[in-house]
């Protein structure tokens, strides 16, 4: 199966370079990718990893625009549960660092293609809406705060990014802002006060 995964996504890019990837094409192609994203529990964690690379292409492509409110529920959701660092253990699945940081740059992508379509982004946002928002972006945060992978932390902190300029209200903003400044200075700290003790070190052998 993941031959076949690698060789859809390189068909996927091919169209893309065509110019052949629409709406209708993507929402064809996802149909099997569902069910591997159903399957989820008992998959490999290498055929999630390629399952959201095609699910990327879509994105940026043929649901470049996300139209439905429900279609871009149900991939929060999704997205939100493979991107989270832990989670329920007996519900999730495997996990990797390659896993999370697929799942997080397609929520990036993903709040792209909701901030192109208002009506869908104002129905995001309703109020049945918040736990599930609010739990993105609690894994979100925790992959800044547990990674030890920059690229990771980069993905995770570009989520953010997008989130606060594309989908959140100032009223959402209000309320988790403080929360995404702290999760940032926590996760630099420690590598400032890294580089601030070597230089002092090294300042004191100079010295001497």
């Amino acid at each position: 199966m993941a031959e076949h995964l690698q060789n859809l996504h390189l068909v996927l890019q091919e169209n893309v370079k065509n110019q052949e990837l629409n709406a209708r094409i993507a929402d064809y192609v996802f149909f099997p990718l569902a069910g591997i994203f159903r399957d989820r529990q008992r998959l490999p964690v290498r055929l999630l990893e390629l399952g959201l690379q095609c699910l990327r292409v879509l994105l940026k492509s043929g649901w470049s625009t996300i139209r439905e409110s429900e279609v871009a529920f149900q991939l929060l959701i999704l997205l939100t549960f493979l991107a989270d660092v832990g989670g329920d253990q007996d519900s999730a699945p495997a996990t990797s660092e390659g896993l999370r940081q697929a799942a997080l740059e397609c929520l990036t992508d993903l709040y792209a293609s909701v901030d192109r379509s208002r009506s869908c982004k104002k129905q995001l946002m309703n109020a049945q809406h918040v736990p599930a928002i609010a739990h993105a972006v609690s894994v979100m945060l925790d992959n800044i705060k547990a990674a030890n992978n920059a690229e990771l932390q980069a993905a995770a902190a570009e989520a953010i990014i997008q989130f606060m300029s594309r989908i959140a209200s100032p009223d959402v903003l209000k309320n988790f802002l403080p929360g995404f400044v702290s999760t940032i200075v926590q996760a630099v700290a420690p590598r400032a006060a890294v580089k601030l003790s070597t230089c002092r070190k090294k300042s004191e052998l100079d010295v001497e």
